[in-house]
């Protein structure tokens, strides 16, 4: 009991107050008290950072006549010695214990910033060990009273509430996912639509329709274990709301290296479209046009050397194959003759590109990459075109001259170039007083180029050199093109987030940086989460373990993920390619498989019934006519294939440097009469 008289004046915290107030017919919280004090006017007076209250007399009577109170609270049921059958139990109150005890020796700094700094001491050596500074001064009190017991969680059985998810049957969620899926948009979900459609069901009854209705300041809002329970895959879902191609592009790649191609060995070639606008002369009423031109660009995939560049203006329409044939020319002319080209498709996979009649006499040869040996590959795909990448640095590079107008020309065109556009097209001036030649710029192309092929790269193919200096290193001695034959193609554990590869463990930095990717197609569900990965960093090969998160240290296991190797670009055993494309096959078969279950529950459209087509004698002769035609087309094809396919069989590597090495083809000399006779009036 307390002895002070209450007829004198003392000062109390809310707390106590609350406490001497509290019945068994009414709770009373600190919070409340505060309220009143501040109504009522009670004196107050501060202490350190504590406000404390001096309340009426009638209440300070209460708060004397009560017994104190325990602030300990009672004695702990469960102690440290009762946890010797989990270790990860004991580990956590002895954490506890290192936490106190380093508060204690800090106390010297001042309470509050030792707090913060054993806060920020665990933070870094302990990142899933939850240590706060309001449960660091619980620990501390509970420690001084009962030592090692009173860190002890005295939790028993089951604590926490049910999710809510557990009261709906499978069905349900299975028809409210595909709602989801099918209110949703370019591959993203509408959880908060398809719980709107639950909330109004009404057949759904029993214990949940207890927390349907729940009183939410969002319509958006939805109980976590439901939005859990909505959540469906991302390939999932694009492969329903999109197609199989989207699915594709946004599933798992093949994380290859380019360390085994050596320079010389293989380039690519691409196109783009300059950020400036540059004019050349053109026979037209104006003399000249006003456009952005493209840009076509040809790299060494072993280097990331830029090794040519064509700047392209025309009047209608984009560059055409002779363009391509003339860019991939001049390398070689420059070169030599590499053994393979990456292109894209179109006009890069034309026949005049690549070719397809070789093995004929000179006269008749049509040739082409093949025909000078080179393998060409194919490629659609961002990851497959690595000529992407350095684009973005040449135009970063390249944006500085003038008539720049902007990555986004809608939005970032400067005005001082609107202004210039409109006094050149109302005929005010002329462009070069504002743009430059399609010459000065591809001048200026090829001076940016030569200065990246001098800038230090860090990537993982140079690693800390210069695509000159890599260059340099390989020394690469390819076949040149005599001018004879020129004519043939001229024209421990990381906290990571799950990406759609898996989880990718990234160690070191600048070049000497490495990534190891672990992947399991159970992580599809979870991408784009954070989730706790175990690995062996001496031992990278070693399956992965890996964890949900929950209150900051891992939950439940998701999975064992193995290692998914890089492989050689252009190297690749049929054995690991199998394997890479077998890891693929698993990870979209999550995707069919949620489609498949989703597909009875999205609504579909009846098909309309065409229309009867009118029997005439006239339409059925023209369609007969058309399909007689299609089939002759179609035989005339199929023979020429043939021929040329036999023509092709025969030839040899021995041919092809014969061919090589042949003397031009003769052409035959035509006398002065002849050659007016053919370019004279036809008059005449």
């Amino acid at each position: 009991m307390n002895s002070l008289a209450p007829d004198v004046q003392n000062y109390y915290r809310a707390r106590e107050i609350a406490r001497a107030l509290t019945t068994e017919a009414r709770v009373v919280h600190k919070k409340q008290i505060t309220r009143l004090a501040e109504r009522e006017h009670w004196p107050s007076r501060r202490e350190g950072n504590r406000l404390l209250f001096c309340p009426p007399p009638e209440i300070a009577s209460i708060i004397l006549t009560a017994p104190e109170s325990d602030s300990q609270g009672p004695a702990p049921e469960v102690k440290f010695a009762d946890l010797a059958h989990s270790d990860v139990q004991r580990d956590k109150v002895l954490l506890r214990e290192r936490a106190v005890t380093l508060l204690q020796s800090n106390l010297v700094l001042g309470k509050e910033v030792a707090l913060q700094l054993v806060c920020e001491h665990f933070a870094k050596e302990h990142p899933l060990f939850g240590c706060s500074v309001s449960s660091l001064r619980r620990w501390a009190t509970a420690y001084a009273a009962n030592g090692l017991d009173g860190l002890v969680e005295q939790k028993r059985g089951r604590s926490g509430s049910k999710p809510f998810a557990r009261d709906l049957d499978e069905e349900t969620i299975l028809r409210y996912r595909a709602a989801s899926v099918e209110h949703g948009a370019g591959g993203r979900l509408n959880i908060a639509r398809g719980y709107r459609n639950l909330v109004a069901d009404p057949t759904v009854n029993g214990a949940a329709r207890k927390w349907l209705h729940g009183a939410n300041a969002s319509k958006s809002y939805v109980p976590p274990s439901v939005r859990d329970a909505l959540r469906v895959s991302e390939l999932g879902t694009k492969l329903i709301q999109i197609g199989p191609k989207a699915m594709k592009l946004d599933g798992p790649y093949t994380a290859c290296t380019y360390e085994n191609v050596p320079a010389g060995h293989s380039f690519t070639a691409d196109d783009m479209t300059a950020n400036a606008y540059v004019w050349v002369e053109w026979p037209n009423e104006a003399g000249f046009l006003l456009i952005r031109p493209q840009i076509l660009a040809a790299m060494d995939i072993g280097t990331m050397r830029w090794l040519n560049v064509r700047a392209i203006i025309r009047p209608k329409g984009q560059y055409n194959k002779d363009d391509v044939w003339g860019l991939l020319g001049d390398v070689m002319d420059h070169y030599g003759v590499f053994k393979q080209a990456v292109l894209e498709g179109g006009t890069w996979q034309s026949n005049v590109v690549i070719g397809t009649k070789t093995g004929l006499d000179d006269n008749a040869r049509f040739g082409g990459l093949r025909a000078l040996g080179t393998k060409v590959i194919h490629t659609r795909t961002p990851r497959g075109k690595i000529i992407e990448t350095a684009f973005n640095q040449l135009q970063y590079a390249a944006d500085t001259c003038r008539g720049f107008c902007g990555r986004n020309e809608r939005e970032d065109c400067p005005e001082t170039v609107k202004h210039q556009l409109y006094q050149v097209t109302a005929g005010h001036a002329h462009p070069r007083e504002f743009f430059l030649n399609l010459k000065e710029y591809t001048d200026h192309l090829t001076k940016v180029m030569d200065n990246l092929n001098h800038e230090r790269n860090d990537g993982k193919i140079l690693r800390g050199r210069c695509p000159n200096d890599k260059w340099a290193e390989d020394a690469p001695q390819l076949q040149a093109i005599p001018d004879k034959a020129k004519w043939m193609y001229r024209a421990s554990y990381r906290v990571l987030a799950v990406t759609q590869n898996g989880v990718r463990v990234t160690v070191g930095s600048g070049k000497y940086q490495t990534h190891y990717t672990y992947s399991n197609p159970a992580l599809e569900i979870q991408r784009g989460r954070r989730v706790v990965v175990f690995w062996n960093d001496y031992d990278p090969d070693t399956d992965a373990v890996i964890y949900t998160i929950k209150d900051g240290r891992q939950y439940k296991l998701i999975c064992v993920a193995s290692r998914v190797r890089e492989l050689p670009k252009f190297g690749a055993t049929e054995a690991q390619t199998a394997a890479d494309a077998t890891r693929k096959k698993l990870q979209a078969q999550v995707a069919r498989t949620e489609a498949r279950s989703l597909a009875p529950f999205l609504q579909r459209t009846a098909p309309l019934a065409p229309e009867a087509a009118p029997a005439t004698e006239a339409v059925g002769e023209q369609i007969a006519a058309a399909r007689a035609a299609s089939e002759a087309k179609t035989a005339t094809r199929q023979r020429v294939q043939r021929d040329v396919n036999a023509a092709a069989r025969d030839i040899t590597p021995e041919d092809t440097a014969a061919a090589l090495e042949a003397p031009a083809p003769r052409t035959e000399e035509f006398s002065a009469d002849e050659i007016s006779q053919l370019f004279g009036d036809s008059n005449s």
